[in-house]
């Protein structure tokens, strides 16, 4: 018999190392962390000086607020490997040439793998043929107008339904309300163009009568004629689908004249922060759209809650989100479920991974239909209420009666 001593091996060591070997054999295997790889970098322009700024800047905390989550969370696994998410944004300065300019840029020079859009219609169809050129994956959050939907992009998908339905929604709550006396003014520009000819439309296809229906230039600092011109035509319900410069400008002058409809929308501009914060008391009691609401009940994995993405998002910025700052979060999100569906950065899977998806996430279901447009999404009518955006209509989801007429300046 070998002597265990010759090489330096007690036989109370040997009895103790097989031991020590065989209750190894019998532990259940720990599960390894996938390893940490190079993170996936997203490109994209936006407006972070400027006119388009305010707005920008919810699109901008809705993507660092979705990058924020996925890496606290280990990143992106591709292939067993945790992939953290870096953001190259640059700044357009409001500038549609520009952004177009430094989409080529992200792509050619700095290598991105992926693009999230600008804000806005018109800046997103502005970038849209050059990540097709390129075919570069692009997710837009806020880019609704029918017009970039009818181009056959294959490498565009947005979050949002397209724009000429944005407004609709407001008809039946008028027809409800028992009022048949409807007008729509806009501005000569992309999305609120589209928006202005659906809800018009859909008043005239419901019997109710447009008794004004205007269109003028973007920027106009001076409305007072057409003020003069609504109020001529008494409408009892007046839709404004226009920015929110433009919609502060229209509702300064309404109450220089002391007139305000009995229902007064203005699309998504009521509910973003820098028009609350600057029209103040003057937004009590305005209707808007919107998509999302913290009280709705939807959740997915990422997010949680839709109240727990308000309050966490909240305590990171600062303010409440508006959904734009959601559909900015859930345009990664879906970026983020294509990739994970794919198992790969391969732009054909991930673009087959995202037409795959059909899913609830905290903006309401996801699912794309060929042309990259999500027809998931439920649009709402909300109306500020004692300072606070609520929904009013469909009714069933509701968490409030819609009040009218809008009280006069003189009652506020």
């Amino acid at each position: 018999m070998r002597d265990a001593r010759r090489h330096g091996v007690s036989g109370i060591a040997t009895a103790a190392l097989v031991g020590v070997l065989a209750a190894a054999v019998s532990l259940p295997a720990v599960a390894q962390s996938p390893a940490v790889g190079d993170p996936i970098r997203i490109g994209a322009s936006l407006a972070l000086t400027g006119d388009a700024a305010p707005d920008s800047k919810l699109v901008r905390d809705g993507y660092d607020f979705w990058a924020e989550t996925v890496n606290a969370g280990g990143g992106i696994v591709v292939d067993g490997v945790a992939r953290p998410i870096e953001l190259v944004i640059r700044d357009d300065g409001s500038d549609r040439d520009q952004a177009a300019r430094l989409v080529e840029n992200l792509i050619a020079e700095e290598d991105v793998d992926f693009l999230l859009a600008p804000w806005g219609s018109g800046n997103t169809n502005a970038v849209a043929p050059i990540a097709e050129r390129y075919q570069k994956l692009m997710v837009a959050p806020l880019a609704a107008s029918d017009e970039i939907w009818e181009q056959g992009y294959r490498y565009l998908f947005g979050v949002l339904p397209i724009g000429s339905t944005n407004m609709r929604p407001l008809v039946p709550m008028v027809q409800d309300l028992g009022l048949t006396r409807v007008g729509v003014v806009t501005t000569d520009d992309l999305f609120p163009l589209l928006a202005a000819e659906g809800v018009s439309q859909q008043a005239k296809d419901a019997g109710l009568e447009v008794v004004v229906d205007e269109i003028y230039p973007p920027g106009t600092i001076d409305v007072g004629s057409l003020i003069t011109r609504i109020q001529e035509a008494a409408p009892e319900a007046l839709a404004a689908p226009v920015d929110v410069a433009d919609a502060l400008v229209l509702l300064r002058q309404m109450k220089e004249r002391d007139y305000l409809p009995p229902i007064l929308a203005f699309s998504g501009a009521t509910l973003v922060p820098d028009f609350l914060s600057n029209a103040g008391a003057d937004a009590e009691g305005l209707f808007g759209i919107t998509y999302w609401s913290p009280a709705l009940p939807y959740a997915d994995a990422l997010f949680g809650s839709a109240a727990d993405y308000a309050a966490a998002f909240e305590a990171r910025f600062g303010y409440a989100p508006t959904h734009d700052n959601v559909a900015a979060s859930i345009s990664g999100y879906a970026l983020q479920r294509g990739i994970e569906t794919a198992g790969s950065l391969d732009t054909t899977a991930v673009r087959d991974g995202m037409l795959s998806l059909d899913e609830t996430t905290v903006f309401g279901q996801m699912a794309f239909d060929e042309r990259g447009v999500n027809t998931g999404v439920t649009t709402y009518v909300v109306q500020i209420q004692d300072g606070t955006p609520v929904i009013v209509s469909p009714a069933d989801a509701a968490a409030a009666a819609p009040l009218w007429p809008i009280p006069g300046w003189s009652e506020r």
